[in-house]
């Protein structure tokens, strides 16, 4: 199995960051290119301006509530970024949750997860509490625990943009926490990988004589 390129660049953005041994508070975060925060509230005060001054009114609830609505690509990756941290949280709450419905639908299990998270915050280890808190967007839970609307505030309660596969994997941000010996680790993978894939072929090669 050969090791991706988007590993391989993993691998040299925590081995630097590690080398350097910068501090998270003074890192640059990178925003994706055209991220804009303050898109959505421009495009409405545009149609609000418009509105009034030709129309004399301002657009109906049904047409603010369209022109607001997420892309379908962003609302998935919302939702998977819910899914993974549902996941994660299971792996470590099997002992209280092995007797609860196995195909029960993402808000039951979100709400379930959150309430155990929320009156026992030990039932998870300290290193992805963090991650937890973020990816499950506990602060709505508190507000609003029947919710069904799996997005993310513009600016979430850790002061980011709403969590990536991108953004988990920057070690900068550190929402998920690598040790120290991971570039080590992940280059013994790499080399065991390479050391299998050249047995199979001098295995092929020998049973072809």
């Amino acid at each position: 199995m050969q090791c991706s390129k988007r590993s391989i660049f993993l691998y040299f953005r925590i081995g630097s960051f590690s080398q350097t041994a910068q501090r998270p508070e003074t890192a640059t975060v990178i925003l994706p290119k055209y991220y804009d925060p303050l898109a959505s509230l421009s495009q409405l005060e545009v149609l609000y301006n418009l509105t009034s001054h030709n129309m004399g009114q301002i657009p109906p609830k049904q047409q603010q509530e369209e022109e607001n609505k997420l892309p379908d690509n962003a609302a998935h990756v919302m939702r998977d970024m819910y899914v993974f941290g549902c996941l994660m949280c299971e792996l470590f709450l099997q002992p209280v949750l092995y007797m609860e419905e196995s195909n029960a639908p993402l808000h039951k299990r979100w709400k379930l997860i959150c309430k155990y998270c929320t009156e026992n915050t030990a039932l998870v280890p300290r290193s992805i509490q963090r991650a937890v808190e973020i990816l499950l967007n506990m602060e709505r839970y508190r507000f609003k625990p029947d919710t069904t609307d799996f997005t993310y505030p513009v600016i979430t309660s850790a002061g980011m943009s709403p969590p990536t596969p991108s953004q988990l994997l920057c070690p900068s941000v550190c929402i998920l926490p690598f040790p120290d010996y991971f570039p080590l680790m992940y280059e013994t993978i790499c080399k065991l990988k390479d050391i299998d894939r050249k047995t199979e072929k001098l295995e092929l090669k020998v049973s072809q004589i």
